[in-house]
């Protein structure tokens, strides 16, 4: 096992320790809404309790330590968005989700997980107005990252970065002005950064 395996395994287990009630919660409320609507795949729920929380708090270790305002792209069933706002409540999370039934589940996990440091806002990424300066884009599986770049623009302040998990051999470039890095590796995937270019 690697030393970033070894580490996220520590992580994992950190945050089960800190908050493992809390998670169970969200897990129970995922599985009953799941029946009722497609939040995740039977394959994603088998994994449920590591694959998909490694990879959440992966995101976690990407964003920088002085960020506040954090908005989960596309958020879906709320990962990584609902577990960032268990593993840090000093950050203000806004998770973004067009699909009005999954942003119903989410207001729920909200309201049951006590989560007061989320916001969920339902409706397209195009229309959401942020109150603050946010400091990090997070987004998992929403698309091409042109398209991720493009329906966040007005978002964007000079030290606003965007944190994208995905195939660690996609190489589709960012519009002009932004800079692509990546920053982190887990599972044949990687955690890549975005930010404005130097002079953009």
């Amino acid at each position: 096992m690697n030393d970033s395996a070894v580490d996220a395994r520590t992580e994992l287990q950190s945050f089960l320790q800190a908050t493992g009630e809390r998670y169970a919660h969200y897990c129970d409320l995922l599985m009953r809404w799941s029946r009722r609507m497609n939040l995740i795949g039977p394959s994603e729920a088998a994994q449920l309790g590591e694959s998909q929380l490694i990879d959440a708090l992966g995101f976690a270790r990407c964003i920088a330590p002085d960020a506040r305002c954090i908005v989960d792209l596309g958020s879906g069933a709320g990962l990584p968005g609902a577990v960032l706002a268990m593993a840090r409540p000093d950050w203000q999370l806004h998770l973004i989700e067009a699909r009005r039934r999954r942003a119903a589940f989410l207001r729920q996990v909200a309201i049951e997980l006590h989560l007061d440091n989320l916001s969920v806002h339902s409706g397209r990424a195009e229309a959401f107005t942020p109150r603050q300066s946010v400091d990090t884009i997070v987004s998992r599986g929403f698309g091409p990252l042109a398209r991720q770049i493009d329906c966040t623009r007005t978002w964007w302040a000079a030290e606003t970065e965007l944190i994208t998990l995905r195939g660690s051999e996609e190489r589709d470039p960012p519009p002009d002005g932004f800079a692509l890095r990546c920053i982190a590796h887990t599972d044949g995937r990687a955690f890549f950064c975005v930010r404005r270019a130097s002079g953009a």
